[in-house]
Parts: structure tokens; sequence; C-alpha cells
């Protein structure tokens, strides 16, 4: 069974149709679980109405606003499937998703290098996300696009991203265990930190994912979404931006990247008020750190974020 799991806060106006294509799945192996991250909106209620009607099992617990990475810790431990599946409360599935999804999962499950799978991420007009508002495959170089003809792709995390090079959002399907083995850690007073914690733990294990090249699930990129804010969001949780990038200097990411993560380890570690000798030593990668330190000395956060 997947258990789909989507953190919600003030998205009364859009749940919903969530719900609504939840409803109209073609399998209902899968339970929806939800956890409300102090919406100050009618979204408690509104679930609570939901619940009433819904075809499938579901489970809501609310929290006090404390970001999507705690309500995810919360909702794995809540979780019953095997298969845990992230979808945002602004973000609906195409009809046969779960189908689909399950599909795939029979080729992969018996296998333990693999992690799960992943369908891509669209427009409700079939239009795949690539990552910017208005970029489509028309962009992309011809091997990109040729990748996306293939019917899947077996590979880490970051192989797919910095091996292959492809580009967009996904939806990826996890083994449920491995998203408890690594819970997202907490700073007080923070409400964000990057889901590329989880991710890139999982392949830092070498486990593959199942990269198929059919639209699970549907969405875009909202005003006031994450994605469309995240140069001020990065302000406002800079000792959690901090964290994951010292987290990445220890990964199997490219060096350019890592260099870029210690400028930035630096910058918001600064930025939130520790001493510059004390992120070098408590650095995963002191080195690259003091390399990294004349950059980030000649870039401090002053208010605007790269």
């Amino acid at each position: 069974m997947i258990t789909v799991f989507t953190p919600t806060y003030n998205r009364a106006y859009s749940i919903a149709r969530l719900f609504d294509s939840l409803q109209r799945q073609t399998c209902k192996d899968f339970e929806w679980v939800v956890v409300d991250d102090g919406s100050t909106d009618e979204t408690t209620s509104l679930l609570a109405e939901l619940k009433a009607n819904a075809t499938f099992p579901m489970h809501f617990e609310r929290q006090e606003n404390a970001g999507k990475h705690v309500a995810i810790n919360r909702g794995v431990n809540l979780a019953r499937g095997e298969w845990f599946f992230i979808v945002d409360s602004d973000d609906w599935l195409p009809d046969d998703s779960i189908e689909v999804n399950l599909r795939y999962i029979a080729q992969v499950a018996d296998d333990d290098s693999f992690a799960g799978v992943s369908g891509v991420c669209a427009r409700a007009d079939g239009s795949l996300l690539l990552g910017e508002s208005g970029v489509s495959l028309n962009d992309m170089d011809k091997k990109t696009v040729e990748r996306f003809t293939e019917e899947y792709i077996d590979s880490t995390s970051c192989d797919f991203r910095f091996k292959y090079k492809m580009p967009g959002d996904r939806a990826e399907i996890v083994r449920t265990e491995l998203i408890k083995r690594f819970p997202f850690p907490r700073f007080e007073g923070e409400r964000y930190l990057s889901e590329f914690y989880l991710w890139q733990s999982i392949s830092e294990l070498d486990l593959k994912i199942r990269w198929f090249n059919t639209p699970t699930y549907y969405g875009d990129y909202l005003e006031d979404g994450l994605t469309t804010n995240m140069k001020e969001v990065m302000l406002k949780n800079p000792r959690g931006r901090s964290f994951i990038d010292d987290f990445t200097l220890g990964t199997h990411v490219p060096i350019k990247m890592k260099l870029r993560s210690a400028v930035n380890y630096l910058r918001y570690g600064s930025y939130a008020g520790c001493g510059i000798g004390s992120l070098v030593s408590s650095s995963c990668h002191p080195l690259i750190v003091l390399l990294a330190l004349p950059f980030a000395c000649l870039f401090p956060l002053r208010g605007d974020v790269e």
C-alpha cells in the first residue's frame, strides 16, 4: 500500500482539488495522511468534512506551525503503507497515478538495491515542470530530450541529477522505512529545511530509483509557494540552510557544488550569528570551508540571497 502524505498550511482553497483527484483514482490501494501545520484558515474543519466523505482510508492531525520538514517527520510515523508519496496540498494527481506507480513499484519491490520509483511532474495541460516557469523540452539539448523518450532510467538521485543531468520536478515514492531512517533536524525559530537532505541521504546509500517518464503528479509554481519565494525563505532559515550546505560537503555531489556549498555554509552560518572559527571547526569538511573563506568574506549576506 502507498501512503499519500500531504503537509498543508493555509491551503483550504486548494486541498479539496487534491482530495477529488484521490477520490477518482483507478486503484484504491492507498491511504491519505495529512498533517495540518498550524493553519489559520478553514483547513482543519475542511479536512474533517473531507474525511467524512472519503472512499479511502484517511487520517489527519494538526501540529503547531513548524514547517513542512517537521510535518514529514510526523507523517511518516503515522504511515501504514510500505511506500511513502509526498504530495503537496496545492497539487493533485492524475486519475491513474496510484495504478501507474504500483505497476513500477512491483518491478523493483523485491530488489533491495532500489529505494523506490518516480514519475514526472506536469501541469494540467501536460507540459512538464522543468524547474523554471516557461521552460519546455524545446529548450533542452538533444541528449536530454532523448532521455525523456526512454521508458525509465535506473540510478541514484545524485546520478540522475548530476551524471544524467535530468532537469525538472519529480514525484518520488520510496520505502517508508527509508524516510523514517532520515528524520529532518529542527532548528528553533526556523520553519524550513530543504528536502535535498532526505533524497541525498538515500542516494548516499547507493540506492536506486526507477525514474520513469510518465506524468504521475500535477502542479505548478504558485506565487505564494516555496519555489517562488525561496530567496526570502532562505534568509528566514539561515541555520537550516547552513546545515544543508555543510551536509552537502560530505556527500558525493560534484566538487563545484561542494565549493558553492562551502561558501554558503559560511555566509548563512555567519548570518545566523555563528563565529567563523566555530563554523570551520564544526564543519564535516573544514579544509574545503577554509578554501571558501575568502569568497564568503567578500560576499556576505546583506538581505539578498543567491
